[in-house]
């Protein structure tokens, strides 16, 4: 099963004793997430992390109105996490997003930094950029 809570998604599935034996596979804070997309013809929601991380995708079985439901409350704790966000553009060129997240769980703002898939993590120039927005964004909301 899939869950969304107020601070977390997770899997979470059956134990060798049944359902009063869950065992969770993966339990992710929402500002880990950084994207997903619901596809509503095969119930499947397709996840990936800030951090680059392997990407997740669940098929649910739950009947279409569960899933969009699922995917309305998904969506809607990933937007809850953003406070402010940017994209990371040089020459055109869509490098990621920076942005400041709050976790869900204890209120904290956290700067991040999310490479697109094009991007070379060790070009300085784009590394120092992104620090620069970083940096604005964190001043606009109060960070220092």
């Amino acid at each position: 099963h899939v869950v969304a809570t107020t601070y977390d998604v997770a899997l979470v599935s059956a134990g060798a004793g049944g359902n009063d034996d869950l065992q969770v596979r993966l339990r992710r804070p929402w500002h880990e997430v950084s994207a997903g997309a619901w596809e509503p013809l095969t119930q499947t929601i397709s996840v990936t992390w800030v951090d680059g991380g392997r990407a997740a995708q669940w098929t649910l079985a739950e009947s279409a109105d569960q899933g969009a439901a699922f995917a309305t409350a998904f969506y809607e704790r990933v937007a809850e996490s953003v406070l402010i966000d940017a994209p990371v553009e040089i020459e055109g060129r869509s490098l990621g997003r920076v942005a400041i997240r709050r976790d869900m769980r204890t209120g904290d703002l956290l700067r991040q930094v999310t490479w697109s898939r094009a991007a070379r993590h060790d070009d300085e120039h784009a590394r120092a950029y992104a620090q620069v927005l970083l940096d604005d964004l964190a001043e606009q909301v109060g960070l220092t």
